[in-house]
């Protein structure tokens, strides 16, 4: 996901907020004269804790921001599960423009890290109420494909709420004792574990 504001100022901030199920987050979109990498991710929560967003010209009154995966905070997720729908309203000024965009939950299994280089993965689109067992899984070095791994150990277990979406903090003893070794992943029972997050 990326903020993209048209028809702003780029020389005065942005207030935006985002209503999810009756309640709202209040955030600021900062213009800067730095430059659009499409490379750096912002932070997963962002809309929703406050912070500044930084957004950059792109000419024909355009700000854009970098991009980031879309997981608000838990509590979000859920309102806007029970909600459908998320409603975005950025003012500078007199100026007003708002969009509403519908809420599509997961509908197939899967997980990915949430931030880059964090230890954070984003269980999804398992049933509502499920009990998913997370595990430390070991890849099959010997080939380029990581459809072939297999589990050391189970070390905890999500329950899915409404949204079909939860984050899972891998543990600090597993991070360590795993260290730097790209044939270990975090993962959750799948028919092929392509793409397994590392610890």
């Amino acid at each position: 996901m990326a903020l993209c504001l048209s028809g702003f100022s780029p020389d005065e901030p942005v207030k935006v907020i985002v209503t999810a199920g009756g309640r709202q987050y209040a955030s600021t979109a900062q213009p800067t004269a730095s430059e659009l990498t499409y490379a750096h991710f912002e932070p997963s929560e962002s809309l929703f804790t406050g912070q500044v967003l930084a957004v950059h010209p792109q000419g024909d009154g355009v700000l854009q921001s970098e991009k980031w995966w879309f997981v608000p905070p838990g509590a979000a997720r859920e309102n806007l599960a029970a909600a459908g729908t998320l409603t975005i309203q950025a003012t500078q000024g007199s100026l007003t423009a708002q969009h509403s965009h519908a809420v599509e939950l997961p509908g197939k299994p899967g997980r990915l890290v949430v931030d880059n280089g964090s230890h954070r993965i984003l269980i999804y689109g398992f049933a509502p109420g499920a009990r998913i067992p997370v595990g430390l899984y070991k890849t099959d070095s010997t080939t380029q494909s990581e459809s072939r791994a297999s589990l050391v150990r189970q070390i905890g277990t999500v329950v899915m709420p409404r949204s079909r979406t939860v984050v899972f903090t891998v543990p600090d003893a597993v991070v360590k004792e795993t260290g730097n070794q790209g044939s270990y992943c975090v993962t959750v029972p799948m028919p092929e574990q392509y793409n397994c997050p590392q610890p």
